[in-house]
């Protein structure tokens, strides 16, 4: 019928079945072993939207890192020109 809803969701579910897991590239390991997960976080600035990630073990200690941002904002550290490999 042309009013029922799309479950847009059970329609990703068919071309990936693991829709709400995270790729692998999305997924690194401590030194432990224990996973640590990329998040995004939103921001506009002059008008438009920009973005960063931060890696965290879970949602929540991503989310106690946007509130300390927040609460006691960030210090420009400057910009980066090199990456030590791992």
């Amino acid at each position: 019928m042309a009013d029922d809803p799309i479950d847009f969701k059970a329609k990703r579910e068919l071309l990936r079945p693991d829709v709400d897991k995270p790729e692998p590239s999305c997924i690194r390991h401590d030194e432990y072993g224990r996973p640590v997960y990329r998040y995004q976080v939103d921001f506009v600035f002059n008008g438009s939207g920009f973005a960063f990630e931060l890696w965290a073990y879970n949602q929540d200690e991503a989310e106690g890192m946007v509130a300390a941002i927040n609460a006691n904002g960030v210090k420009f550290a400057g910009q980066v020109i090199a990456e030590m490999p791992a």
